[in-house]
């Protein structure tokens, strides 16, 4: 039993090092971008609590990710030290969620931190912005997700020590980012029910930790600053219905939710066919009709590699609406196949998961800017609803197939980050060569600078419109104010 245990444990160890190497190498070879200059030059240049108050009143209520972003990103050595610490945590706490000492799951996971969209790769991983207001709040979520399955499924003491870290990550939650806030509101509500029903003993608890989640909500949505931005920067969308939001964004709700995210989703169902046939006892002929409606949605998530791109065509009106109808038909089944094959604490588990997940980019719809970043949280609940399913599965022998598919997705997704990121630190390279040589020549009135390949890191160039961060890049880089900034695309 201890050289069972003993060798989960080395797994384990062996895949922490891996993520903490590989995001640290990641992390260091990644350059400050975009909303980064601004954070770095306030950071290094003004009072903090001033800055955030400023921001408070004419900006926004996420007062912890303004923290972190206005501390961390000036000291840019802290953010490769903490970037790598925080996916090395995620990966931690995911496999603890689980709660399975496997080999499968170790990998699993690696495979499924490693496999997000581009877009998300890009506004979440390695953009320090991004952690600040996205990731920090995630791996709250996960510890947070954690501390209540143990206490509510695997009646572990609700002990200070718990309780302090689950207020901590409650406020944390819902002073970063508004629909990890909106989700854990939910979550708790639906945690006080339970508590309710099956813990009462825990009830006043977790009606405490929801009250701190109540009021750091309320400092969030109820900042000035939000609702100034919105009127200031994104006018005409304020004016718009409810109605007409959704059906704005409607499209990238269904992108974001389904589509964006190939190998997730690959797995999701063919996990799902593995519980339809192997552990599910209905008659054939619903099985077939459920096992139809799963193996239908791969032609939507790989319609461009099969070269029927026009199938999720998002600009046409009539294939959104035939995409939301199969979709629709396609949940409603799986929480059908969910509610026969598994117990009744896992169906709820996993319920409140793909719930969760649905409704983090549900709400995103009546924001003016729905990006990949946005369904981070969507992305790793159902990364852990796929895993929970994988455990129950009763025919083992997928164990290895999955194994020997996820290491080599693991092998080819790990040489595309080394890839991307040599190409990151070459062109950056360049750039503070050029930006050297303004600085030492201040009364150029124009200053030619690099842009990056597209698709690497997110807003590392700016648009001659783009006023603000002109100005925060001069200011950053100590560059003549009245210089203009030119940046122009490499030729090979």
């Amino acid at each position: 039993m201890n050289k069972i245990l003993n060798k989960d444990k080395l797994l384990m160890l062996i895949g922490g090092v891996f993520i903490y190497v590989l995001f640290y190498y990641i992390s260091k070879q990644t350059p400050l971008a975009g909303d980064d200059w601004g954070y770095a030059f306030n950071g290094l240049n003004d009072n903090i609590f001033r800055t955030i108050s400023h921001f408070y009143t004419n900006w926004s209520g996420r007062v912890f990710s303004e923290f972190y972003s206005l501390t961390v990103i000036p000291q840019k050595w802290l953010w490769n030290l903490l970037n790598p610490l925080l996916f090395l945590l995620i990966y931690y706490v995911l496999i603890k969620i689980i709660n399975k000492k496997s080999y499968v799951i170790y990998v699993g996971v690696l495979m499924f931190m490693l496999s997000v969209s581009n877009h998300m790769r890009m506004q979440t991983y390695t953009w320090l912005t991004g952690t600040g207001f996205y990731t920090i709040a995630l791996l709250s979520l996960l510890v947070y997700l954690y501390i209540i399955k143990s206490v509510l499924l695997h009646k572990k003491q609700f002990n200070l020590y718990r309780i302090l870290i689950a207020i901590l990550c409650n406020v944390q939650i819902s002073m970063s980012m508004e629909n990890a806030a909106i989700i854990l509101v939910l979550l708790n509500m639906s945690v006080l029910v339970y508590a309710y029903i099956y813990k009462k003993e825990y009830f006043k608890i977790f009606f405490l930790i929801f009250i701190f989640n109540l009021v750091a909500f309320a400092i969030l949505f109820f900042a000035p600053g939000s609702s100034q931005r919105l009127l200031r920067d994104h006018a005409d969308w304020v004016s718009l219905s409810v109605f007409e939001k959704i059906s704005i964004n409607w499209k990238h709700f269904m992108y974001y939710t389904f589509l964006s995210s190939p190998i997730l989703f690959s797995f999701f169902n063919i996990v799902s066919l593995m519980h339809i046939f192997t552990s599910w006892k209905q008659n054939k002929y619903v099985k077939s009709i459920m096992a139809l409606i799963i193996i239908m949605s791969f032609i939507f998530i790989y319609a461009e590699k099969l070269h029927i791109s026009w199938l999720v065509d998002m600009k046409d009106i009539r294939i959104v609406v035939f995409l939301t109808v199969y979709y629709f038909i396609y949940v409603i089944s799986i929480f059908y196949i969910l509610y026969h094959v598994l117990k009744r604490t896992l169906f709820i588990e996993v319920s409140v998961y793909i719930v969760l997940a649905g409704v983090s980019n549900a709400v995103m719809m009546m924001s003016p800017i729905f990006a990949a970043r946005s369904s981070l949280y969507t992305y790793y609940l159902l990364v852990l609803v796929v895993l929970l399913l994988m455990n129950e599965l009763k025919v083992k022998i997928i164990y290895p197939i999955f194994v020997v598919i996820s290491i080599g997705i693991i092998g080819i997704k790990t040489i595309n980050y080394i890839k991307i990121y040599q190409t990151v630190s070459h062109f950056h390279h360049m750039r503070m060569q050029q930006i050297q040589y303004y600085q030492d020549n201040p009364n150029e009135k124009e200053a030619w600078l690099v842009r990056m390949p597209s698709e690497l890191i997110h807003s590392y160039d700016i648009e001659l419109n783009d006023t603000y961060h002109q100005e925060v890049f001069k200011k950053y880089f100590k560059l003549n104010p009245e210089m203009k900034l030119i940046f122009y695309n490499h030729k090979k």
